[in-house]
């Protein structure tokens, strides 16, 4: 099995890159974590994404509850070890029973700037063999990238009154 992180950027799906695109059609399974009644658009707007841009009527769709954090944990640390540990689990439960080579979680942002990501994907058993990497990430859109567009301005501005020490 190969999981695919997707970047979505900001979850509109015009900021989504072609490359993004072309791996959600690429999947076997999408899972679309549920994170509670106050975060049910964050789900809903997955669920947009696929309706717009998913082509392949093979591919699947699953939903799963996110585990929260147990606040009883003292020890913060451990809390979100724990916490990363039973979020892990929960995405190899969602997976469990579908014959599925290719297998993709809708991330907001760009993943690779995710490392709590990056330790859960690493957390799934058996862990990924470092000569064949089991999963693979593709870039989104930050929010920063658009901000700055979406507001009619640069990103960048230069100022005469700047100086480069050299």
């Amino acid at each position: 099995m190969q999981l695919t992180l997707i970047g979505i950027g900001t979850g509109n799906p015009e900021h989504l890159t072609l490359q993004a695109i072309r791996a959600i059609n690429a999947q076997d399974l999408i899972l679309i974590p549920r994170k509670g009644a106050g975060k049910a658009d964050l789900a809903e707007l997955r669920r947009t994404i696929c309706d717009e841009v998913l082509t392949d009527t093979r591919t699947r769709i699953v939903e799963f509850e996110l585990p929260v954090r147990d606040e009883a944990t003292a020890d913060y640390k451990q809390r979100v070890d724990d916490w990363h540990d039973a979020i892990a689990k929960t995405w190899q439960q969602a997976m469990a029973g579908h014959q599925a080579e290719k297998v993709a979680l809708l991330v907001w942002g760009d993943p690779s700037l995710y490392d709590s990501t990056l330790r859960i994907a690493a957390r799934l058993t058996p862990p990924p063999d470092r000569s064949n990497p089991r999963h693979h990430i593709v870039a989104g859109i930050n929010r920063r990238s658009c901000a700055p567009r979406q507001r009619n301005r640069r990103a960048v501005s230069c100022d005469h009154r700047t100086a480069v020490a050299g």
